[in-house]
């Protein structure tokens, strides 16, 4: 059995990564812990915020009205136990931290002592490449921990 650190942004795709993450996880019965970093309040509260499973984002006037950081809390874990509704059966430790997103996963899971950390990428294709973001690089560039990428694509609407 092995320990695995799932993180999940609160991108419309978390969803679809954490369940692909589960079904790995669930093969083996491995311990699953999903975690959630808090990075940039500000981007919480942009108009281009991309809501997801009940992560609904904010108000601008809300935002500025009320302590923005216990909103979001609130929110990424109202997120995170939707995301252990849609995983049932399967217990799920959940976790809630700030700070700079590669630097927290890397954190997180030694001090969890995983053995595996999984991520999602959003599939975007040029000249027939899967093109990686800024912080799945980061977490390759720098993990001594093994990273298993799980490529999603959006599905049509």
């Amino acid at each position: 059995m092995k320990k695995i650190l799932m993180a999940l942004d609160h991108s419309p795709l978390a969803k679809n990564i954490a369940a692909q993450g589960h079904a790995y996880c669930n093969a083996d019965n491995n311990e699953i812990i999903a975690l959630h970093v808090i990075d940039n309040v500000m981007e919480f509260s942009s108009l281009m915020y991309d809501p997801v499973m009940g992560f609904r984002g904010f108000d601008q006037v809300a935002f500025s009205m009320s302590n923005p950081l216990s909103n979001i809390e609130n929110e990424a874990n109202k997120f995170l136990q939707q995301i252990k509704i849609q995983l049932k059966g399967h217990e799920i430790k959940t976790i809630i931290k700030h700070g700079k997103i590669v630097d927290t996963i890397l954190e997180t899971a030694e001090k969890e002592m995983c053995q595996l950390i999984m991520i999602g990428i959003r599939r975007r294709r040029s000249s027939g490449e899967i093109i990686i973001g800024k912080t799945a690089y980061n977490l390759i560039k720098r993990s001594t921990i093994p990273i298993l990428i799980l490529p999603i694509k959006r599905k049509n609407h």
